[in-house]
């Protein structure tokens, strides 16, 4: 997956958290495609392609779309999301530190979306919340059973 979205990554907004050489926790995030791929107009022939990696090069994206933020779960409950973030921060924020003293500069990216976080997720809705974010739209999920006599209970926080 990381091999197809290798031209469109920037890899200062990704962030893997490792133990003894295992993953542990992985925060992902794409620059907002939608920027460049406007100037596309729906084409992505040959030279679609080709234009598409000048604009890459000289149009800026002020926003990142969130893709993927998780901890193994024996690994939750001991700082690492905290972690991911603060340093994150520093990168998106454009944060220096020099003896002590915190120095913002002028970030790239001025929008972060949150993408899918489902109600019955309340860790990642909580790290939302934490943010100071806001909710622009609410999507849900749908589910099927497929034993139609199987007893169903929604999450309490569907409620």
């Amino acid at each position: 997956m990381f091999q197809s979205m290798k031209p469109v990554m920037d890899e200062r907004i990704n962030w893997f958290v490792y133990y003894k050489g295992e993953a542990v926790g992985a925060w992902v995030n794409l620059p907002d495609l939608n920027q460049w791929f406007k100037h596309l107009h729906g084409d992505f022939g040959l030279l679609s392609k080709l234009k598409f990696l000048w604009v890459k090069k000289t149009k800026k994206v002020d926003k990142m779309v969130g893709l993927v933020f998780g901890i193994v779960p024996e690994w939750q409950g001991k700082g690492l999301d905290s972690y991911m973030i603060v340093e994150g921060a520093r990168v998106i924020q454009d944060l220096s530190i020099k003896d002590g003293v915190y120095t913002l500069g002028t970030p790239e990216y001025q929008e972060y979306e949150m993408q899918w976080i489902g109600a019955f997720n309340p860790k990642m809705v909580n790290v939302a919340e934490n943010l100071g974010t806001y909710r622009n739209r609410v999507l849900t999920t749908y589910r099927y059973l497929f034993d139609r006599t199987a007893e169903f209970k929604p999450h309490p926080i569907l409620h």
